[in-house]
């Protein structure tokens, strides 16, 4: 899919095209691996992008299995290299923990959601009546 760019429906050309974007996440892993490369959000800027528009390829399909893969994998690094940082670096532990409860799901308390009604009955206890004695 060299050559022309496609149009988007904004009617903007398109440089990046599904073959591109695969090619990304390949880079995307292979810069993952970099001791000091943690940040998905770093990798976005080096390569100007927005972060936001890496997770928007993947629900939108763009560069298919190969970039979702990558997505994915690279998610799940950030969060192990930011694990190890914050267990085995007591200064920032405490931004390890912010970060973590940002870019993942993890949480340090169990959140509880209902749905569906309630009732509630009021039940007034005191002494009998003298009519019902």
């Amino acid at each position: 899919m060299r050559g022309k760019p496609t149009v988007n429906p904004r009617g903007c050309p398109r440089t990046w095209t599904d073959e591109r974007v695969a090619d990304l996440g390949k880079k995307l892993l292979a810069w993952m691996k970099g001791e000091h490369n943690f940040w998905l959000a770093d990798f976005a800027e080096e390569h100007e992008l927005w972060v936001q528009r890496l997770s928007e390829w993947v629900k939108e399909g763009r560069g298919g299995e190969v970039f979702a893969d990558a997505y994915k994998r690279a998610k799940s690094i950030q969060q192990s290299k930011l694990i190890k940082q914050g267990l085995l670096d007591g200064k920032s532990s405490q931004m390890a923990i912010f970060l973590l409860k940002n870019v993942s799901d993890m949480t340090d308390r169990r959140e509880v959601s209902h749905s569906g009604g309630v009732s509630v009955e009021i039940v007034t206890l005191g002494a009998p009546d003298e009519d019902n004695a």
